[in-house]
């Protein structure tokens, strides 16, 4: 019988995906991470998910880990006038990263997430990464930093059945795990209360919390309370009175400056680079014309990358809307996933 572990939150998908690979005849191994120090909740519930199936329950304590290699990117990308992904930088240091280390000592032979997406072996032995059938669900996107190591040890049984998120409630509730009922997790799994910009004012000292906003000539606006409070394209919120809806095309963290124009256009854009790229298989030939999705939610677009010494130029067909530095950038054929990277510079149109 191989042995899988599972990493389980204490919420559904996690525990659907324990219960499936149980099912297919896996010793199943339920493990939660230890991110903060406030997570009692989350571990009870694991642990009641592991009672239910009758499996073994390990925790294993990453909070320096997750405080040095995610909360504080998160922080310093924002101060650098970005828009980060925070679970790009957890699925890259910790459930794909520490993870694996941990589990092989554990003596797993695979490991398991409630990720919605597929992995597919060829014929040649090499293993690809595929959109989950769920289009709704699917979370293919924040995985592009897999390799082959890692993708050879994954089984995501979620990707592979088409289940609403009533019917894994119930298939969860039906075999006697009472969490099934348990909400949807946040956004920001390690923000419990407040906004993201209290956070980093309560975790970095020094915070620059005044600047101006200027319109495109560089005329001042009017005034905010710093400048990682807003990210490109936003809109709403933005705390100024202007008459007329206004959108934010530039942010500066050198001098604070929140750039606001009343053209949506100047959002568009059809050329940027991105930095830390990783490609799941090997590396491709250059030009490589596939699909690119720049933001989580944001559709697939049509593009051609080239090569520019450590970063990639990804250059749009059709110019897309508000690609913002510090979003990651990931690259499909059709529903592949073939790699990604985070957004460095945008060229404005």
């Amino acid at each position: 019988m191989k042995k899988i572990a599972v990493a389980l939150s204490g919420g559904v998908d996690s525990a659907a995906a324990a219960l499936l690979l149980q099912k297919e005849g896996y010793e199943v191994l339920g493990i939660t991470y230890r991110l903060q120090n406030e997570q009692q909740k989350d571990i009870f519930d694991a642990e009641n998910v592991c009672r239910a199936l009758n499996i073994e329950h390990i925790v294993l304590d990453y909070r320096d880990i997750f405080s040095s290699s995610v909360i504080n990117p998160f922080i310093d990308s924002y101060l650098n006038a970005e828009t980060p992904n925070p679970c790009i930088f957890c699925n890259k240091a910790i459930k794909f990263g520490k993870f694996i280390e941990d589990t092989k000592k554990l003596g797993c032979d695979f490991i398991s997430t409630g990720h919605y997406a597929k992995i597919e072996k060829d014929s040649e032995g090499i293993y690809h990464l595929f959109k989950g059938d769920n289009e709704k669900k699917d979370q293919s996107y924040v995985l592009y930093n897999l390799n082959q190591d890692i993708l050879a040890r994954m089984v995501l049984p979620l990707g592979l059945w088409n289940y609403s998120k009533d019917e894994l409630r119930e298939m969860v509730r039906k075999s006697g795990i009472p969490t099934a009922d348990r909400p949807e997790s946040q956004d920001i799994c390690f923000i419990k209360e407040g906004s993201y910009c209290d956070f980093i004012e309560e975790n970095r000292a020094n915070v620059p919390k005044k600047g101006s906003f200027v319109d495109e000539d560089g005329n001042i606006l009017g005034q905010h309370n710093g400048f990682y409070r807003y990210t490109i394209g936003q809109r709403k919120g933005l705390g100024i009175a202007l008459g007329v809806p206004a959108f934010v095309t530039d942010i500066d963290f050198s001098t604070g400056n929140v750039t606001l124009s009343l053209d949506e256009s100047k959002l568009m854009a059809d050329t940027f680079l991105v930095r830390d790229f990783n490609f799941l298989s090997c590396e491709p030939a250059f030009p490589l014309s596939c699909l690119v999705k720049t933001r989580y939610k944001s559709p697939m677009q049509p593009a051609v990358i080239t090569k520019e010494g450590s970063l990639l130029s990804v250059r749009l067909k059709n110019a897309g809307r508000a690609p913002t530095k510090g979003q990651s950038a990931v690259f499909y054929r059709e529903n592949e996933v073939l790699g990604g990277g985070i957004i460095d510079s945008v060229q404005k149109m």
